[in-house]
């Protein structure tokens, strides 16, 4: 026998598919429509969002857009895939934190702690006293959700050992920011240039809050100042926010969010070019920041809607070729989104961040931050900073994620949903801007009115189960401890601490170099006076009062709570799972006063599979609440049923069957049990819509199936267990 391998002949040399024709996308829906046996292709396939537009169960070619946005490259116009040809191979994501911590010296020490341990950028966010311009001793927010800086002394603490040109820095000042310019410029000296980013955003407060004390034309004329000087002074980092986070924290759509970003970055650069300063170097001091969130693709596509948006307007002001290349080019900051984290089961949180993480790196954000796991109910501290901060770590350096230029190129539905999205955001835009821009569409109530009906959207969505929240709204944990709220609010000592500290500082300060500075700093409105002040130890609140309004000012009108120079509805944040965790503490609150847990019996009849369903059903649908399930074996008649629920001292009974069965005994067992205790809540798994009369007339008080309410459902019955 020959050893010899013979050659495949010539025809099979190469592998065709041309007996496999390519079906084309009509010929796949038609196939798809067949096999759902009469059911709606639009009800059960396609996906409809709070954007407004309807995501289809299978992208191909056909779905997407035209051939030339198919073909462009990263790093070239419009720059939706990366402002980079390169992706992040020569520059990666800056890694970042935000040590939420109330103190200067605290904030310090957990900065140059974690900047050892894989960070490449720290945040600073100042307190909500210090967005507005005001001192610890004003109680206005002192500590919360940020770090308290009054004083020179503050920020020379604060970034201690810190200017260095390795690390990036970044802070973030609110409404009022120019002041806290004037003070961390003086702290710095000539180190302040190593800053990456000392951002100020005149809206943000004002649009969470409602309402700000300061004119918004005050707050402009300090912000030209700071920007004036940062010109002068040649420093490049981005000094404007263009902060649409407070949208997605209220519940608003990612159309929400891109229109009104390039609707405000519009509003901000006529402000600015107004009052005399060059629209180009406006426009290349913005930064864009924007939540991310765990809807993998659309995420990515949001943020290339965002970078292409921009580009198109930005080339738009600047009609010269070439003239605001730069400005063309997003510089994209992402956080993790607050509204969808939980403080059940809060460990899961890890896992939403990685999503979330992985999605802004895909995108090409410029810099990342993630939000630590238990940020929702305690003030985070090393552990829970080292696990965000590991997440992208392990993204950047494990995952590779870096290594590959735009990973999601060539997705058709990220393609085909990036230009809808650009496409909604820009005619959104455009309504706008008719109303006369973002201020005015903010002051009216429009914009406000708009998220109301996006958190209600995705409320209900919750609520229904068709959106779930794993450990608040299904796959309970039952036997979940409650939270330690304890550690959610600062300590009264340390404000405490804040006050005496600023007091001393005051008491030590040549009070009449302070004020001479700050005459002068109120005749000239010069930034470079501003820094002169606090170096000569002028607060925060002082400097903000010379730079915005001079001698008109009064320290009434920053106490006074009724005087508010600027209001407009407020677009609050929510936290979607905050309902579910309202029942929750219910239910503890009712053991610890009873001693006992809140349960509930499974009333099933019949053998296993009549009843199985349903009662798996009933567990799940109740355990949002804080309410266990007692199984009781399948029993046979409505007497045996009675005699079981008696004797098992519970007051709520869940009645698990087939419709078919449920009219033979539900009304007898009904009507004798409310006879014989009262007090007890009968409730009916599934809904037998031609019965449904006859069993509430006999005692059925609730009935829980797949179209009902769940949290509406599961709080009335929790209202009827916990009054007795």
């Amino acid at each position: 026998m020959s050893n010899t391998v013979q050659k495949t002949s010539s025809s099979h040399d190469r592998l065709t598919l041309e007996e496999f024709p390519s079906p084309t996308l009509a010929q796949w829906k038609e196939l798809a429509i067949t096999q759902l046996a009469g059911g709606s292709f639009e009800k059960r396939l396609v996906t409809k969002t709070v954007e407004g537009i309807d995501i289809q169960p299978l992208y191909t070619r056909d779905n997407s857009p035209d051939s030339e946005a198919l073909s462009q490259f990263p790093g070239t116009y419009p720059y939706s895939r990366h402002t980079a040809s390169s992706g992040y191979s020569r520059s990666p994501w800056q890694i970042c934190e935000t040590p939420h911590l109330p103190t200067a010296k605290q904030f310090n020490k957990a900065a140059r702690n974690d900047l050892h341990r894989g960070l490449s950028a720290v945040k600073l966010v100042l307190d909500d006293a210090g967005k507005l311009g005001f001192v610890a001793v004003q109680d206005k927010g002192t500590g919360v959700d940020g770090t308290s800086i009054s004083t020179v002394e503050d920020a020379e603490v604060a970034f201690s050992g810190l200017w260095n040109e390795k690390v990036h820095l970044h802070i973030e000042a609110g409404a009022c920011g120019a002041a806290a310019a004037a003070l961390f410029a003086a702290a710095a000296k000539n180190e302040f240039k190593n800053l990456s980013s000392f951002t100020i955003n005149p809206y943000s407060t004002l649009a969470s809050s409602g309402e700000i004390p300061w004119k918004l034309e005050e707050i402009y004329r300090s912000l030209v100042c700071f920007l004036k000087w940062a010109d002068a002074t040649k420093l490049s980092f981005p000094c404007i926010a263009i902060d649409s986070r407070y949208i997605a924290e209220a519940g608003g759509s990612m159309v929400d969010e891109l229109a009104v970003s390039m609707s405000m970055a519009l509003e901000i650069m006529r402000a600015c070019e107004a009052r005399g300063l060059p629209l180009a170097m406006v426009a290349e001091k913005l930064v864009f920041r924007f939540s991310v969130g765990t809807e993998f693709f659309k995420e990515i596509s949001k943020f290339r809607a965002a970078r292409s948006l921009w580009a198109k307007i930005a080339r738009s002001c600047f009609p010269a070729p070439g003239a605001g290349l730069s400005a063309e080019k997003m510089t994209l900051h992402t956080s993790s989104l607050h509204r969808n984290k939980t403080a059940l089961d809060p460990h899961v949180n890890m896992l939403r961040t990685t999503v979330e993480g992985f999605a802004a790196a895909c995108a090409g954000a410029d810099l990342l931050e993630l939000t630590e796991y238990n940020d929702t109910f305690e003030l985070p501290g090393d552990f829970s900073r080292r696990i965000a901060r590991n997440i992208q770590i392990i993204l950047s350096e494990e995952s590779h994620v870096a290594s590959v230029i735009d990973p999601a190129g060539g997705s058709y539905f990220v393609e085909s949903f990036t230009r809808e999205l650009e496409e909604a955001a820009y005619n959104y835009l455009q309504q706008i801007e008719k109303t006369g821009g973002f201020e005015v569409f903010l002051k009216s109530g429009q914009l406000s009115q708009q998220i109301k009906e996006r958190r209600q959207f995705r409320r209900d969505k919750v609520e229904t189960r068709k959106d779930v929240i794993v450990g608040s709204s299904l796959y309970v944990n039952l036997d979940e401890m409650p939270f330690n709220s304890q550690n959610s609010k600062i300590p009264a000592e340390e404000i405490e601490t804040l006050k005496n500290n600023l007091q001393s500082f005051l008491d030590k300060r040549e009070s009449a170099s302070a004020h001479a500075a700050l005459e002068k700093l109120e005749s000239t409105a010069d930034f470079s006076d501003a820094v002169e002040a606090a170096a000569a130890g002028a607060t925060i609140s002082e400097i903000s009062t010379a730079l915005m309004r001079g001698a008109e000012f009064t320290e009434k009108e920053t106490t006074d709570a009724k005087n508010v120079s600027e209001s407009c509805p407020a677009i609050t944040p929510y936290r979607a799972s905050a309902d579910y965790e309202g029942l929750r503490s219910q239910a503890w609150s009712y053991e610890r006063e009873h001693g006992e847990k809140l349960e509930a019996m499974l009333v099933t009849m019949g053998p296993l599979r009549q009843h199985k369903a349903r009662s798996d059903f009933s567990e799940s649908f109740l355990a949002p609440s804080g309410i266990r399930c007692r199984y009781v074996k399948g029993m046979d008649s409505s007497d045996e049923a009675l005699a079981e629920s008696l004797a098992s001292g519970l007051r709520l009974f869940v009645l698990c069957s087939t419709d078919e069965d449920y009219p033979l005994w539900v009304t007898d067992y009904a009507r004798r049990l409310k006879e014989k205790e009262p007090s007890a809540t009968i409730v009916l798994a599934g809904y037998p819509e031609e019965s449904i009369e006859a069993f509430r007339q006999a005692g059925v008080d609730e009935f829980i199936h797949l179209r009902a309410n769940n949290f509406q459902t599961v709080s009335a019955i929790l209202a009827r267990l916990t009054v007795r």
